[in-house]
């Protein structure tokens, strides 16, 4: 049987491009390079920051440094590394003057931590006078805390959040003029936080 010269010839069956063996390995091979390129440019999570903090948080504060708060220091430290937390006592002789700070790293976001830790230390200390703003108006709502002015124990305790890091005060006087507790307090906070930027 001839065909007609005009007749359109056949077209020919064609399989579909992923039921070919060597096909599904190409995409296989091209969507793997695609992810992995991916991965490797992909914005990473904002680095740690400031300056990597020693275990002993006393040394690098400064013994010169903390004298100034806490006359003839008896200082003692300690660290918990992995967790990123450092940890500076220091305690004059007497024990008229008792200083305590700790810095916590690489909490994400440590503002939202704020206000249990205040809820806390203001039941704790119901008869304190509440840190206001006004007091503190270059930490604003990243810092919480109260001064204690108990006749024997007066004293300022607060929370600075910065970024993640979190710094926990606590600076007691026990002899001299209450007034001088807490911007005593806030000016050693400043010092700290300049050295950890």
């Amino acid at each position: 049987m001839t065909t007609p010269p005009d007749a359109v010839p056949p077209t020919p069956s064609r399989t579909p491009i992923l039921r070919d063996r060597r096909n599904w390995i190409a995409f296989v091979i091209g969507l793997a390079v695609i992810v992995t390129g991916a991965v490797l440019v992909w914005p990473k999570g904002a680095p740690e920051a400031g300056p990597k903090v020693p275990d002993d948080f006393c040394s690098f504060i400064g013994e010169e440094t903390l004298a100034k708060y806490v006359p003839s220091a008896e200082l003692r430290h300690s660290a918990d590394t992995p967790m990123g937390y450092v940890n500076c006592t220091a305690r004059s002789p007497s024990g008229d003057v008792f200083l305590n700070i700790s810095l916590s790293r690489g909490l994400g976001r440590a503002d939202p931590l704020l206000p249990k830790f205040c809820r806390q230390m203001r039941w704790t200390h119901e008869d304190a006078h509440v840190i206001g703003p006004t007091e503190t108006a270059e930490f604003g709502d990243h810092m919480c805390g109260v001064v204690d002015i108990d006749q024997y124990d007066r004293g300022a305790m607060f929370y600075v959040a910065r970024g993640g890091d979190l710094l926990d005060v606590s600076y007691k006087l026990r002899a001299g003029d209450r007034k001088d507790i807490l911007p005593r307090a806030l000016e050693l906070t400043r010092r700290v936080l300049a050295k950890v930027r």
